[in-house]
């Protein structure tokens, strides 16, 4: 059974994507549909970091936090090092205090 919810809390999903093929415009679909839920979506993508178009579509969804984080995808990474390391990336991620839209970008580490 699921807890019951406060009234004045807004439910939240955080999301890990990437940009390559079909994951990111799910992302978007789904934190859209989410939206019907009242629900805020943070989508915190992992390796290249979307261009200006996918920024852009992203912009369009009502109370999403994009967060992106320059570092390699579990299935590109040279080693586990990298793979821990983008975990903990993400563990550390902060969603914008505005609630709009936004860009964070951190360091890539070898």
């Amino acid at each position: 059974m699921l807890p019951q919810l406060s009234p004045t809390r807004v439910p939240r999903v955080f999301m890990t994507t990437d940009i390559v093929g079909g994951e990111w415009q799910y992302s978007l679909d789904l934190a859209q549909g989410l939206r019907a839920y009242d629900t805020a979506t943070t989508l915190c993508v992992l390796g290249r970091a979307p261009n200006g178009e996918q920024r852009a579509s992203a912009r369009r969804v009502p109370g999403l936090n994009l967060i992106s984080l320059d570092v390699a995808l579990d299935w590109s990474a040279a080693n586990p090092d990298q793979v821990i390391d983008a975990a903990a990336q993400v563990v550390g991620a902060r969603k914008p205090s505005d609630g709009r839209a936004s860009q964070h970008s951190g360091p890539r580490r070898h």
